[in-house]
């Protein structure tokens, strides 16, 4: 194992955006040690730790150590990744592909059908306005509305999770959309704020017009700490009559099959789990299938393809 100490500033997670999915994503591939240089902490594949204080100077540095592919500016995007994922499997859409953060709407070039564009916001009159937009740059097939992100500089606007504290507010939001977008959409929410709430929210959402739900087996005040509620994912599958995709700890393939036999969810959505490990998705369809599940590659095919994902990032920008 190899020992990169790269880690040069902290910014503070109010500050400068990050990606830290994207440095994760980096160890994942390389299956190497990551050092702080400021407390010797070392970090590996497999460990809980969070990486939301590192800058994107810190996430180009670590790109550009293991790849030798020099940036010439920005951070990488989590689209890229999920480029390399589509590339790596058949999609035959039990298994989506789910990426956080927010960035600029980019053409969805080369890219099968169909896709979802996903917003947020608070007031139905700006979602109105949004929604159309947000389908025409992108070029996709769906809207998806995030009514799940736990991150306070959202909730404190009464965006993302907060809305399930509103759900009046919610509905009207949802209403905007379908009148607004010209294509099918979606809501991802959790299973409550401090405590489950999701399968009225759910109803409340299928009646102003979603035409499927997906629900992230925690509540906002657990953020991603301790393990998804696949029950609770189950009571929305059954509180509603529209599509219900399940998210939560989808790590290896085989959970892929058991979230889906649990919750007798229609969908699965996979989210951290492919955060360096865009393999994820082509072990997860076969065992769908129940098929032999392919081993994960060898290190120098994993290098290759974070060479390939740097230089889309840079193509990118």
């Amino acid at each position: 194992m190899t020992t990169f100490p790269v880690i040069e500033k902290f910014v503070s997670i109010n500050g400068e955006g990050t990606r830290a999915g994207e440095l994760s994503a980096f160890i994942r591939f390389m299956g190497c040690n990551l050092r702080c240089p400021y407390c010797d902490t070392k970090y590996s594949y497999g460990d809980n730790v969070s990486f939301e204080y590192l800058s994107i100077d810190d996430i180009c540095k670590f790109a550009q150590d293991i790849t030798n592919v020099t940036l010439t500016g920005g951070e990488p995007m989590i689209h890229d990744l999920s480029q390399l994922c589509r590339k790596l499997t058949e999609n035959d859409h039990r298994v989506e592909i789910e990426t956080n953060g927010s960035f600029s709407i980019e053409p969805l070039r080369g890219i099968e059908a169909p896709v979802a564009a996903q917003i947020f916001g608070g007031d139905p009159e700006d979602i109105r306005r949004a929604a159309p937009r947000a389908i025409a740059l992108s070029g996709a097939q769906i809207l998806d509305l995030n009514m799940g992100c736990p991150m306070p500089k959202v909730t404190s606007n009464g965006e993302g999770s907060a809305l399930m504290r509103d759900p009046d507010r919610a509905a009207a939001i949802i209403r905007a959309a379908v009148e607004a977008a010209g294509v099918p959409v979606t809501v991802k929410f959790r299973l409550g704020w401090d405590s489950f709430t999701a399968d009225e929210f759910a109803r409340v959402c299928e009646a102003a017009g979603a035409a499927a739900l997906c629900v992230h087996g925690r509540t906002r005040e657990q953020y991603y700490a301790g393990r998804a509620d696949w029950d609770g994912i189950a009571r929305v599958v059954r509180a509603v009559s529209i599509p219900v995709m399940a998210s939560g700890d989808v790590f290896e393939p085989q959970d892929a099959v058991r979230i889906l036999e649990y919750t007798g969810a229609a969908l699965c959505m996979i989210g951290r789990g492919s955060y360096g490990n865009p393999w994820l998705f082509a072990r997860a369809e076969a065992a769908l299938r129940g098929e032999p599940v392919p081993p994960l590659p060898a290190v120098p095919e994993r290098l290759a393809l974070a060479r390939e994902h740097m230089a889309l990032a840079v193509a990118e920008k």
